[in-house]
C-alpha cells in the first residue's frame, strides 16, 4: 500500500509545480506587458495625432500602468492634458517627464509653450473676473 512517506513526497512535489508555474505566469505576464508597453505609447501618440486628447490619456494611463515612470507615457499625458486645457495636470506631468529626462529638447519646448498657454489662460481669467466686479460694482 501507499505510505505517508509518498503521500508527503508527492505534495512536496505538487507544491513545487504550482510554484514553478507560478513563476512562469509572472514571468508570462512580464513578457506581454513587455510588448503592450510599446503598443500603448503608439497608441496614445497616434490618437494625439488625430485629436483626439482623452483616448491618448486612457492609452497613455494603460502605459503607465506597466511602467509609471515611463518618460514617454508621462510626455503623452502631458501633451493630451494641454489639449484639455487642463494646464495643471499637463504640469504635472511634464515636469515627471522632464525629471527623467532633464535635457530632453522636447519635453523643455512643451514646458516653455505650456508655460505661456498657461499665463494666457490666468490673464484672461484675471481680466474676465475685474470685468464681472466692474459690472457688479455698476449696478
Amino acid at each position: 500500500m501507499w505510505s505517508t512517506h509518498c503521500f508527503e513526497d508527492a505534495k512536496d512535489r505538487y507544491k513545487q509545480a504550482v510554484t514553478l508555474l507560478g513563476n512562469r505566469e509572472m514571468e508570462e505576464k512580464r513578457s506581454i506587458a513587455a510588448v503592450q508597453l510599446p503598443i500603448y505609447l503608439t497608441l496614445s501618440l497616434t490618437q494625439l495625432r488625430l485629436d483626439r486628447p482623452l483616448k491618448a490619456l486612457e492609452y497613455g494611463h494603460k502605459a503607465m500602468e506597466i511602467d509609471p515612470t515611463n518618460t514617454k507615457a508621462l510626455f503623452h499625458c502631458g501633451q493630451a492634458y494641454l489639449e484639455l486645457f487642463d494646464y495643471e495636470k499637463a504640469q504635472d506631468y511634464h515636469r515627471m517627464s522632464q525629471a527623467n529626462k532633464p535635457f530632453d529638447i522636447d519635453i523643455n519646448n512643451l514646458l516653455r509653450k505650456l508655460a505661456i498657454c498657461y499665463k494666457d489662460y490666468l490673464d484672461k481669467e484675471k481680466e474676465m473676473c475685474f470685468k464681472m466686479c466692474a459690472d457688479f460694482v455698476k449696478k
